[in-house]
C-alpha cells in the first residue's frame, strides 16, 4: 500500500551476507537461521557476550532526524510513523515480516458479508489503556471519524478513509463493530494499518464527535456551515501541543515517550505489567523485549561511524553506503555487529512545481518539454556509482519492479545533454544575453533560468547529491540554487506548494496502492501529498477506477497506464532506490531484518541470555 511517508534518507537491492556469529572469524559469513528473499532476514544470536559488550537490556537506534511531530493522526514522517507504532496498537496492522495484514487490536480477520461491504470485527477484551480502561469499538469508531474529518489537519491519510461510509456499533458488546463501505475496494480490510488508534475518553472527553455522523462528514451543506462545538473541538485536537508535549501522548502501545530533546535524542520506556506481556502466541510486533528504546539523531556521516566504533550505537538502517563500506573495511566493527544490505519498497526522487504561480516561483517546470530535458540532465547513473557504489537501482516510475503492476516497457531517463538541450531550446528556453544561463520571454517578461532545490540534510551523501545535480544542471544553461532545511521546515514548504524543486523520498510497502494521495488531483488541492500538482480528469478518472477494482488481474493493466503517464509528464525528474543498511550489534538477541519498513524490529531486540526464543 502506497501510505505516503517523507523520508530523509534513500532506502534498496537484494541483501549481501556479511559479518559473523559470536566468535568466528570476520572472514566467515553469518549463518541465517530464518530468511525469506522477499521478507526477511533472522539472524542468530551469539553464543556469548565478549569483553566490553554492554549488558544493558536497552537499545540505542540511529536515526538522522525527528519526527515532524508526534501527534497521532497529524503528520507525515516515517519517524513519526515508526515512534507510533511502538507506542500505539492497530485495528490490524501490517506484518514486517510476514507482509501480511493481521490482526492486533482485532481478535481476528473480519467476518464479511455477502455483499462484500460489511466488515465485522471484536476487539481484543484484554486491551487496555493506560488508566485502566478497556478498548473498545467506540475508541475505534473514534479514531476513523476524527481522521475522516475534513477539519483535521491529516491531508495524507484521510484519503483513505473515502470509502468508509458508516461504522455500526453495538450497545449489548461494547468490544463489537462493523465497518460499512461505499463499495468493494482491494483496501477495505488493508487501509486500518494506517490509523494508531486513540482513547476517545482521553481525546473527547464531552464526546463532541459521538454527535457527528460520517454521512455529515461527507455532506458539503453541513462541511460549509459544521457546530461550533465541532469546530471548537477540533481546534483542540488540531493543536501542536498533542504532538510536542510528551505528557499528553496516550496510547495504548507497550512503550511510552518519556524524553524528547529535539535533534538529539527521543526515549521510550517500557510500561510495566503491560497488557501485551500476557498475549499468547503474541506476534513480534507485539512484544517489547526490552526496557528502552533511544532514538539517537546523528546526521554527520563521521559522527556516525565514530559511534559505532565506540558501540554507543547498537542499531541503525540509516547509514550511506560510503559509510557502510568503511564501517565494512574495520575488523573490530564486524567483530561487534551484523550487517546486510537489504531490499525494500521505498524511493527517492526529485520533485518539481508543475503549478508555478508566476511570481514567488518561475513558471519553468509547467512545461513537460523542460521536465523532461531535466530528467535527461540529472547525472543519475554517476549518482548511483559515485554515492551508492553501485548499490542502487534506477527506477522508470514510482512502482517497485517488485510490485504487480510494474510497467517493464518503461525505460528510466539517463543523462543525455544533447536531448537535454534539443528539448530546452523547442521549448524556447535559449541563452540570449551570453550568460550562460537560459533564458524566456515568459507572460512578457525575461524570465532566467533559475530556480531553488530544496533538501533536508540527512549526511554528506545528499549534500554531494546535490552538487551533482547542480553542476550538471549548469552544464545545460540552468542555475540551481541549493537550500538545505529541516525536515518539518521542508515538508511545510512543500505541502503548501511554496516551491520550485526539491528532493524527497517516499516509504511504500508491499501491499496493493491507492494512488490518490500521491497522483489525484484532489489531493494537491486538499493539502496532500500530491506536492508537484499532477494530474487532470482523465488520470483522475483512472485512479478512482482502479480503486474500485478488487481482481489484481484487472487492475494490474490501469497501474501500467497510469505510470506510462507518470513516466511521460515526469513530476518527478528521478526515482531512484538504494539499499537499506541495516546494522544490529551482536550483544542483542532476536535480530530481524525486515524489507518492509522500518527495517528492524527494533521492540523486539533484547541483550542475549533474557531468554531467546524462535520466530514466531
Amino acid at each position: 500500500m502506497l501510505r505516503p511517508t517523507l523520508f530523509l534518507s534513500v532506502v534498496i537491492t537484494l541483501p549481501f551476507l556479511f559479518s559473523c556469529k559470536g566468535n568466528k572469524t570476520a572472514s566467515e559469513h553469518a549463518d541465517i537461521i530464518g530468511i525469506d528473499s522477499s521478507r526477511y532476514i533472522r539472524i542468530p544470536d551469539a553464543d556469548s557476550l565478549l569483553p566490553g559488550w554492554r549488558t544493558d537490556n536497552s537499545v540505542v537506534n540511529h536515526w538522522i532526524g525527528d519526527p515532524d511531530n508526534l501527534h497521532p493522526t497529524n503528520g507525515r514522517t516515517a519517524s513519526r510513523s515508526w515512534i507510533l507504532s511502538l507506542t500505539h496498537n492497530y485495528l490490524m496492522r501490517l506484518d514486517p515480516v510476514s507482509m501480511e495484514v493481521v490482526p492486533d487490536l482485532a481478535t481476528a480477520q473480519p467476518e464479511i458479508s455477502a455483499n462484500k461491504l460489511e466488515f465485522t470485527y471484536s476487539i481484543r477484551p484484554d486491551a487496555r489503556w493506560d488508566d485502566g480502561k478497556p478498548v473498545t469499538a467506540a475508541d475505534v469508531a473514534f479514531t476513523l471519524k476524527v481522521n475522516k474529518c475534513p477539519l483535521t489537519d491529516n491531508p495524507n491519510a484521510r484519503s483513505e478513509t473515502e470509502n468508509l461510509m458508516d461504522i455500526r456499533l453495538y450497545p449489548d458488546d461494547p468490544q463489537k463493530l462493523t465497518l460499512i463501505m461505499h463499495h468493494e475496494y482491494l483496501l477495505n480490510i488493508a487501509f486500518l494499518a494506517t490509523f494508531a488508534i486513540m482513547e476517545r475518553d482521553f481525546h473527547d472527553r464531552d464526546q463532541v464527535m459521538d454527535g457527528v455522523s460520517f454521512a455529515q462528514l461527507e455532506d458539503p451543506a453541513w462541511l460549509e456551515n459544521p457546530p461550533a462545538d465541532v469546530v471548537a473541538f477540533m481546534q483542540e485536537f488540531n493543536d501542536g501541543k498533542y504532538g510536542n508535549d510528551p505528557s499528553l501522548y496516550n496510547g495504548s502501545g507497550p512503550y511510552k515517550v518519556v524524553t524528547w530533546n529535539r535533534h538529539a535524542d527521543l526515549i521510550l520506556d517500557k510500561k510495566p505489567n503491560h497488557w501485551t506481556d500476557q498475549i499468547k502466541d503474541p506476534k513480534v510486533f507485539q512484544q517489547a523485549k526490552n526496557d528502552r528504546i533511544v532514538f539517537l539523531e546523528i546526521k554527520d556521516d563521521n559522527a556516525q561511524m565514530l559511534e559505532l566504533k565506540s558501540q554507543t550505537i547498537d542499531a541503525t538502517v540509516w547509514l550511506s553506503t560510503q559509510s557502510m563500506l568503511a564501517l565494512e573495511a574495520d575488523e573490530n566493527f564486524k567483530r561487534n555487529y551484523n550487517y546486510r544490505y537489504t531490499d525494500n519498497y521505498s524511493f527517492n526522487y526529485l520533485g518539481v512545481n508543475t503549478q508555478p504561480d508566476g511570481i514567488r516561483h518561475p513558471k519553468i517546470f509547467d512545461s513537460k518539454e523542460v521536465r523532461q530535458a531535466m530528467t535527461y540532465l540529472v547525472p543519475i547513473e554517476d549518482i548511483v556509482h559515485v554515492i551508492y557504489n553501485d548499490r542502487a537501482t534506477v527506477w522508470p516510475a514510482f512502482l517497485s519492479p517488485y510490485k504487480n503492476g510494474f510497467n517493464d516497457t518503461l525505460k528510466p531517463y539517463y543523462h543525455d545533454l544533447n536531448k537535454a538541450v534539443s528539448l530546452l531550446e523547442n521549448a524556447g528556453w535559449t541563452d540570449t544575453d551570453g550568460d550562460g544561463i537560459r533564458d524566456k520571454m515568459v507572460d512578457g517578461k525575461k524570465t532566467d533560468m533559475r530556480f531553488e532545490l530544496l533538501y533536508s540534510h540527512a549526511g554528506a551523501w545528499i549534500d554531494q547529491m546535490a552538487g551533482m545535480i547542480r553542476e550538471a544542471f549548469l552544464a545545460g544553461g540552468i542555475d540551481v540554487k541549493v537550500m538545505v532545511m529541516d525536515l518539518p521546515a521542508l515538508s511545510q514548504k512543500v505541502s503548501s506548494h511554496d516551491f520550485d524543486a526539491y528532493l524527497g523520498a517516499w516509504g511504500t510497502n508491499s501491499l496493493p496502492d491507492d494512488y490518490t494521495a500521491l497522483w489525484h488531483t484532489s489531493s494537491y488541492a486538499g493539502g496532500g501529498p500530491n506536492f508537484c500538482g499532477f494530474g487532470n480528469t482523465y488520470t483522475d478518472a483512472l485512479i478512482d477506477s482502479m480503486n474500485l477494482v478488487v481482481d489484481e488481474s484487472v487492475r494490474a493493466p490501469m497501474i501500467r497506464e497510469l505510470q506510462a503517464i507518470v513516466h511521460d509528464e515526469a513530476p518527478y525528474i528521478m526515482y531512484l532506490s538504494a539499499s537499506r543498511k541495516n546494522v544490529i550489534h551482536k550483544r542483542l538477541g532476536n535480530q530481524i531484518m525486515t524489507f518492509e519498513r522500518p527495517g528492524n524490529m527494533v521492540n523486539y531486540l533484547q541483550v542475549i541470555g533474557h531468554g531467546m526464543q524462535e520466530l514466531q
